[in-house]
């Protein structure tokens, strides 16, 4: 029996953008220019006590870490960034290029 805890997360991502630089605008001024669906797959990692996306622990410098988020965007949804929050195994989370941690 597998009693690995497993949740499922899935949304849509809109991205809009107001014309108005000199005051907000009301929502009806706001023009959606993108629109991105995601899903994700959530498993509990029991020796660091929180989820992660992948069911194996990694390496990560020599230490065990855990993946525990995909950031797509920067934190204003401008720019693509494709990097992964890293959970390590003293605590600290760490933002890595995706690349770096799967590979090419």
């Amino acid at each position: 029996m597998n009693d690995t805890l497993e949740i499922f997360v899935m949304g849509i991502n809109n991205k809009y953008i107001g014309y108005d630089e000199k005051n907000i605008p009301s929502k009806d001024l706001f023009n959606l220019i993108s629109s991105d669906r995601y899903r994700y797959s959530y498993f509990w990692n029991k020796e660091f006590e929180n989820f992660s996306l992948q069911k194996k622990e990694i390496k990560i410098f020599d230490s065990s870490a855990i993946v525990i988020e995909n950031n797509r965007y920067d934190f204003l949804y401008i720019n693509k960034s494709e990097k992964l929050g890293i959970l390590t195994e003293y605590g600290k989370t760490l933002y890595l290029e995706k690349k770096i941690i799967l590979g090419d």
